[in-house]
């Protein structure tokens, strides 16, 4: 009982990292990554099976940054969260991850048509407006890589998703 609730206290300060300053602290991951080792010691669970969870997960997530659709932050949390479920429940945990993802990301845009002031949602695909970044407050890191596209925080997906998978298996 008291290693969920340091897991998932270590998710939700992730999570909220990412929400106000759109980075994920390197820190809270290795502390993630370090807890879920010391969760396998003492549960004497196979290692191998959470590592090559852990690999191929980081692996995937690498090919959506070269595609430039996840930042490096995304990557190395997808990467610690591979390691905490493990190859046996990967795909069960992505699957939820990219619901849960798709969902909050419909929020996160209706959210930003109503803050932008966008009238009619068929004009969507050519609104200037969209282009924008509406976090000026948040410390973006990372300007040459999105330019002045709009930009939604994944690790409270990532949390939801996780959520979700433990809830419903």
């Amino acid at each position: 009982m008291n290693s969920q609730i340091i897991f998932w206290s270590l998710l939700y300060l992730i999570s909220i990292n990412d929400l106000k300053e759109h980075k994920i602290p390197n820190v809270l991951l290795l502390l993630l990554i370090i807890f879920q080792s010391l969760n396998l010691i003492a549960t004497q669970s196979p290692v191998l099976n959470y590592l090559l969870g852990g690999v191929c997960m980081f692996a995937a997530s690498m090919c959506l940054f070269f595609v430039k659709a996840m930042s490096p932050g995304d990557v190395k949390l997808l990467g610690a969260i591979g390691f905490c479920v493990g190859l046996d429940n990967l795909v069960g945990s992505s699957t939820w991850i990219i619901l849960s993802s798709g969902l909050i990301g419909v929020v996160f845009m209706i959210y930003n048509f109503s803050f932008l002031g966008i009238n009619n949602p068929m004009k969507l695909i050519n609104e200037p407006k969209l282009f924008t970044r509406i976090n000026q407050g948040g410390k973006d890191t990372n300007p040459w890589r999105y330019g002045d596209k709009l930009t939604m925080p994944f690790a409270p997906s990532v949390t939801v998703g996780l959520a979700l998978f433990y809830y419903f298996n």
